[in-house]
């Protein structure tokens, strides 16, 4: 008897037979928002996404810069929706960021302002010099890059455009300005990247075309082989097979919204067998907090954080120094006296903090390393080493630890090779974040979920490294063990997953994502306004000294209580924070020196013989 024929009605397609073939192999999460109709589904990432979905690219019209960010997203590492005419835009690299090619770090490093990126001059706002070599040295590797990759594909999609910059050498009425430009070059370059990698990652047998062999080497510096992609987001009902086919098969996350009671399809999460996002974080976080327990007990000796290792040179201090921070004659008594009565800032570490303890003894650092530090941190160096010529720049850092001061240890890497296994989920995502509503009492619970989840993660010592507002945040609502970690050199993240950031000695250091920082001072979805002030609104401001005041606490308990009692008028937005904490400007519109501002600062170390043309090392 033979078997009769399926029913063309209830024949699977080509899709459900690709799904039923393949779904085991993919990663499936989903995410349910209470009060929403629908579900976020993500394949091959793991973070699906929140809210409403993104405005089309047919339908924006804005790409200025707004309140950090610029709008629609659309120079950014996040999802995109899918394009069949610039499909390579689904393949831009996720974090191209490597020491081989540290000139192409700005593409892919945290955003912030043009503060972070340019300087201020009498016409305006212009690039560093250090930025604008960089941009230049990107373009010329990018488009050497584009022309082996059109040369061997040449039948393929039309390239992206070109990134002109006639603009480089401009001057901006303000940082706004500034970054918008930037922004726009930095959706060029990852257009490129993506039209590069989308090519690389269809043809397994690139390797051995003539237009490529030359460049193998440099395809890899640039992290533009065998690298994660930004992924895309489409609609089940409108994608076709073959679209959806080779995005899953070149590993392409892939996002949809699903609502369970109208749409039916292959591509339903049960079907794909999803794992519910909210239960994968309760199992990260049970796995997290048995993780910190163990290092807890393995990271004091007799209530004495262990020393950390593999830090700090050995050699005398003049050399410890570097040629940037040289010994000078002048003495004690020449900086306090110019400091005036902000000398007691530097004098000791704050005995005013509330629910902070700090080890009563410090261990002796030792080994390799190189201490980078602020201007004003700078001038706390160059007083203890006129108090005893014979100590050590990493003598200093106890106090700078304890008094909110911003510098940064870089550390040569370690033998070890990276993990094979898959990387932790946070490392994924940490790009991005979904922001909490301000306008509901609601805010102030999220906000102390959220953040506590942040600062468990092993990088999130950085945060204490950075200074001002984030070191008191870390120092409020972060585990016992961060100020032991902030002390014994990169974490896990950055030794084994290589996650942070490089120095030009190739030394590394913990890094933090803007997502991060957003995340940690309580940004709302839209990043206009935020539960605590924005890290560079804080560090330009007139009320910060470069090191934590009696007047800062008193200002960070009072704004702790309003936000705890979930006050709607407790949040700001960043033109509010920037009335409050910017100097305000002469009337040549250029920042005044005030004393304990990094000018302030670069000027004194200026004025006793150390060369401030970069910052001490």
């Amino acid at each position: 008897m033979h078997p009769q024929p399926t029913p063309p009605s209830l024949q699977p397609s080509a899709l459900q037979k690709f799904i039923n073939e393949r779904r085991d192999k993919w990663v499936v999460i989903s995410r349910k928002i209470e009060g929403q109709g629908h579900v976020w589904v993500a394949i091959n990432d793991q973070v699906p996404r929140v809210g409403p979905v993104p405005v089309p690219l047919a339908r924006r019209s804005k790409r200025s810069f707004d309140c950090e960010v610029l709008q629609d997203n659309d120079w950014t590492l996040n999802s995109d929706h899918w394009d069949s005419k610039q499909p390579y835009r689904a393949y831009i690299p996720l974090a191209p960021k490597t020491p081989d090619f540290p000139a192409g770090h700005w593409v892919s490093a945290a955003w912030a302002l043009g503060w972070d990126w340019g300087t201020r001059c009498p016409d305006g706002w212009r690039l560093t010099s250090e930025i604008y070599s960089n941009i230049l040295e990107t373009r010329k590797n990018v488009e050497t890059l584009i022309s082996a990759i059109t040369a061997t594909y040449y039948y393929s999609q039309p390239t992206p455009p070109l990134l002109y910059l006639p603009w480089l050498e401009s001057s901006f009425s303000s940082e706004e300005e500034l970054a918008a430009a930037l922004g726009e070059a930095r959706r060029r370059i990852l257009d490129q990247y993506g039209f590069i990698t989308y090519h690389l990652a269809r043809d397994l047998q690139w390797r051995s075309r003539q237009h490529l062999i030359l460049f193998i080497t440099r395809l890899e510096c640039t992290d533009l082989v065998e690298c994660s992609y930004r992924g895309a987001i489409i609609g089940p009902a409108h994608i076709n097979f073959q679209e959806i086919y080779s995005l899953l098969e070149d590993g392409v996350p892939i996002h949809y919204q699903w609502r369970p009671t109208v749409d039916v399809g292959p591509l339903d999460p049960s079907i794909l067998r999803a794992e519910d996002y909210d239960s994968i974080l309760r199992a990260r976080g049970q796995a997290l907090q048995q993780q910190q327990q163990q290092k807890k007990s393995h990271s004091y000796r007799s209530g004495v954080p262990s020393p950390p290792s593999q830090r700090f040179s050995s050699s005398p201090p003049s050399q410890r120094l570097s040629s940037n921070f040289t010994y000078a004659p002048q003495g004690v008594q020449k900086i306090d006296s110019m400091l005036g009565d902000l000398s007691e800032l530097i004098a000791g570490p704050p005995t005013f903090l509330n629910n902070v303890i700090f080890p009563d003894t410090w261990p002796q650092p030792a080994a390799t390393g190189t201490l980078v530090a602020s201007f004003r941190a700078g001038v706390r160096i160059a007083r203890d080493l006129l108090l005893n010529p014979a100590a050590s720049p990493a003598d200093s850092i106890p106090f700078l630890l304890q008094s909110g001061a911003e510098y940064r240890v870089f550390t040569p890497p370690g033998e070890s090779t990276l993990n094979p296994g898959p990387s932790p989920l946070y490392l994924n995502t940490r790009h991005t974040h979904a922001g909490i509503n301000l306008k509901t009492r609601e805010y102030w619970s999220k906000y102390e979920r959220n953040v506590n989840t942040l600062l468990e993660r092993p990088y999130a010592r950085r945060f204490l490294t950075m200074g001002g507002i984030l070191w008191r945040l870390a120092l409020q609502f972060g585990p016992s063990t961060i100020i032991t970690h902030a002390l014994s050199g990169p974490s896990s993240d950055t030794t084994v997953w290589r996650q942070g950031d490089v120095s030009q000695g190739g030394g590394w250091d913990d890094s933090v994502t803007m997502a991060d920082i957003g995340i940690l001072i309580g940004q709302s979805p839209d990043r206009a306004g935020s539960c605590w002030p924005p890290h560079d609104v804080w560090v330009t401001s007139s009320r910060w000294k470069g090191f934590w005041s009696e007047y800062n606490e008193l200002w960070f308990q009072s704004q702790l209580a309003n936000l705890s009692s979930a006050n709607l008028e407790a949040p700001k937005n960043r033109k509010e924070w920037k009335q409050f904490f910017h100097p305000k400007l002469t009337t040549a519109g250029v920042r005044p020196s005030i004393p304990g501002s990094e000018v302030f600062s670069r000027q004194l170390l200026g004025q006793l013989g150390y060369n401030v043309h970069q910052e001490p090392r």
